[in-house]
């Protein structure tokens, strides 16, 4: 089954996303992306997948039209929550075009700009690095059904592409961890800084400690160089504020991380 662990930063997303809107036109598409998010996670829970898809198309002319009206907006903050619309959608949506979208946001999101619009902004910075999350976790389930269905003596040849997802959550959660120091020194909503971090901590406890280090394992990859490139994602982590509380895997202070035997 498809891990679903992003949900509560989405739902903080849709939820914060609604309390600071004036325009009538933004309120229309806040509503709608929210209604769209109930739905795709509907469509989920009972296995319609044609329902899913439909919400998903619904959901890329979504963000094509709030982008759309972005550009046409003559209030940067209009701009800014436009394209945090925009962004959203296309990560419910699975578009690719959620980078460029947020991207267009962000590059209105100066110093002042970002303290007038701290939630709109604060999104904009992360929701590029959780679609890849998203992404990532679609290539791990399709690759360990993979792994899983292969004969023992078979295993082996999946190594490269394991290891390949591995690195691929890593480089995620080390843009993501960047990020948390940005909101962490910004005027963000304090809900989101703790939606992004029991977010990121399960990242790391989760999907790369347990799943990708699994998965390389069942592969007979090189398990002891993902073992000692978790404990240097433990490190930044700590580095970015990241603690116990949102990251279980991590002990109560930095000093009592140990290194794993071997690792340089």
């Amino acid at each position: 089954m498809k891990k679903q662990i992003l949900h509560r930063l989405a739902t903080i997303v849709l939820v914060l996303s609604l309390s600071g809107c004036t325009a009538f036109r933004l309120r229309d598409a806040n509503e709608q992306l929210t209604s769209y998010y109930y739905a795709k996670q509907q469509a989920t829970q009972n296995s319609d997948y044609l329902m899913r898809e439909s919400v998903k198309s619904s959901l890329g002319s979504l963000a094509t039209d709030a982008a759309e009206q972005a550009e046409r907006e003559k209030n940067v903050l209009n701009q800014i929550a436009f394209y945090r619309v925009a962004s959203t959608a296309a990560w419910q949506a699975g578009n690719p075009n959620v980078v460029s979208h947020a991207e267009a946001g962000k590059k209105l999101c100066t110093d002042r700009n970002f303290n007038r619009a701290p939630r709109d902004c604060g999104m904009l910075l992360v929701i590029p690095f959780f679609a890849g999350v998203d992404e990532t976790t679609d290539r791990f389930n399709e690759l360990q059904a993979e792994v899983t269905a292969a004969p023992a003596d078979e295993r082996a040849s999946h190594a490269q592409a394991t290891e390949k997802v591995f690195a691929d959550y890593r480089a995620g959660l080390t843009s993501i961890l960047t990020q948390r120091l940005k909101l962490a020194n910004s005027a963000a909503h304090p809900d989101l800084l703790e939606a992004v971090d029991q977010n990121t901590g399960k990242l790391l406890c989760t999907l790369i400690e347990i799943d990708a280090v699994g998965l390389i394992a069942t592969a007979r990859g090189d398990v002891a160089r993902a073992v000692c490139e978790v404990h240097k994602l433990k490190v930044s982590a700590f580095d970015a504020g990241l603690n116990q509380s949102s990251a279980d895997c991590l002990p109560e202070s930095k000093d009592k991380l140990v290194k794993p035997q071997g690792c340089p």
